[in-house]
């Protein structure tokens, strides 16, 4: 088990397709720590912690941009006015 927990750990991590299996990871890492200690486990929390980190922040920063569409709206434009691109016909406003 701290195998498949260090494995999925280094796939939530990796994987940006798949963001779930880092907090899975951790979980079956710390399942398997608690059987037996190895470095096998301690790995795979490490991993694990890392990864399901990121996946929070990924969650995180995906709920505030639905909140506040103006600001993607605003960081859009301003892209397309630093790469001297005009703004296409039937570009999204919130």
């Amino acid at each position: 088990m701290g195998i498949v927990g260090l494995i999925m750990s280094i796939l939530g991590l990796v994987c940006c397709c798949i963001p779930i299996l880092g907090p899975i990871g951790l979980i079956l890492s710390i399942v398997a720590h608690t059987k037996r200690q190895t470095t096998v486990t301690w790995s795979g929390i490490i991993i694990g912690a890392i990864a399901t980190a990121w996946f929070l922040m990924w969650v995180a920063s995906n709920i505030y941009s639905a909140m506040h569409p103006e600001l993607q709206q605003q960081m859009l434009e301003e892209m397309f006015k630093s790469l001297d691109l005009p703004i296409p016909d039937g570009f999204p406003r919130p």
